[in-house]
């Protein structure tokens, strides 16, 4: 239940609703983990509400203050610069005109900038004429920011003339890198919530609901290609009785133990491992008939075996053992389910 409110707030706040949040009581890792999907929510509205702010404030800006302008001849020399490409650049208006404008460009374009400009001149070939587009510039100081730059092409008196109308994005781009961070980080918490809600806390393993949802994807996928599923059921023996002798600590560590056993003797493409409940284990063994899952169980016995895991409560053994039931489902020529 607390793994299915996070995933139903997730699905609010990713179809519009900024207002969801996750509540869950107590102090387990899901309610640890909702109380961090909630921080993030806020931060995420925090960001588009100042997103939404600066792009007003940066409106408002370019209303009251020009963008900076300037234009050049065929040879990339400044031949003008408006008052507000002083602001942004650094540079008094004298020291721009006469010069080449890729000293206020960084590279990779400054020294490709003059190429450019001959290469369209006797081509044609228009790649920026009309087309705004993101780059990086450079001050007077020498610092390398971002501009959005748009670029126009005319002829007075036969002389051609190109005007590029310059505007600082370096707000936007932060807040563009805000919130792309932000949102890997609910990315990330997206995974971190469905692997919680198909894994055991205490073993790793897969948890009974998703083994009641993998078996059944098993039956229906032996039933489609005529092959066998079989399927194994592990009990630890006496494990109450070694609760009782060594504390639950101890059962915990016993546990997890066997689970890490069951990953290490059950890694075949398609083989499925879970706690079922308690200190029962299931594996799903896909395309293996009953004799095969036998020896399977066989070898997954004798690993637990040769741990010597101490069980002085055992009346089966000095030490931990399991028993396993065995069932291989075989679809029939009518997909009627035979059991062995």
């Amino acid at each position: 239940k607390p793994a299915l409110k996070i995933e139903q707030a997730l699905n609010q706040f990713n179809s519009g609703k900024r207002d969801a949040r996750i509540h869950i009581s107590g102090n387990n890792e899901l309610s640890k983990l909702g109380k961090l999907i909630n921080q993030m929510f806020k931060e995420i509205k925090q960001n588009e509400n100042a997103l939404e702010e600066k792009e007003e404030r940066l409106r408002a800006t370019l209303d009251a203050v020009s963008d900076a302008i300037i234009s050049i001849n065929d040879k990339g020399i400044i031949e003008t610069a408006n008052p507000a490409t002083e602001v942004l650049f650094k540079y008094r208006t004298e020291e721009l005109i006469g010069k080449n404008v890729n000293m206020l460009m960084a590279n990779p374009h400054q020294d490709k900038h003059d190429s450019y400009i001959q290469h369209h001149i006797r081509t044609g070939e228009n790649k920026i004429i009309g087309k705004g587009r993101d780059i990086e510039a450079r001050r007077k100081d020498g610092s390398i920011f971002p501009i959005h730059l748009s670029i126009s092409e005319m002829r007075v008196d036969g002389e051609l003339f190109f005007t590029g109308s310059i505007q600082d994005i370096t707000d936007r781009k932060q807040l563009e890198k805000s919130l792309i961070e932000v949102n890997n980080q609910l990315l990330n918490s997206n995974i971190s919530l469905h692997e919680s809600a198909i894994t055991d806390g205490l073993t790793g393993l897969f948890n009974r609901r998703h083994f009641d949802t993998q078996l059944d994807e098993e039956l229906r996928r032996a039933c489609r290609n005529r092959e066998p599923v079989s399927l194994l059921l592990c009990d630890i023996d006496h494990f109450k009785q070694y609760n009782d002798t060594l504390g639950h600590q101890a059962g915990d560590n016993c546990l997890i133990s066997v689970a890490n056993l069951l990953k290490e003797n059950f890694q075949r493409a398609g083989e499925f491992a879970a706690r079922y409940g308690g200190e029962e284990f299931v594996v799903i063994l896909p395309h293996m008939g009953n004799d095969q899952a036998v020896l399977r169980a066989e070898k997954l016995q004798q690993s637990i075996h040769n741990t010597n895991m101490p069980h002085t409560a055992s009346t089966t053994a000095d030490r931990v053992t399991v028993s396993i039931g065995i069932a291989c489902y075989i679809p029939g020529k009518n997909d009627q389910q035979a059991l062995e």
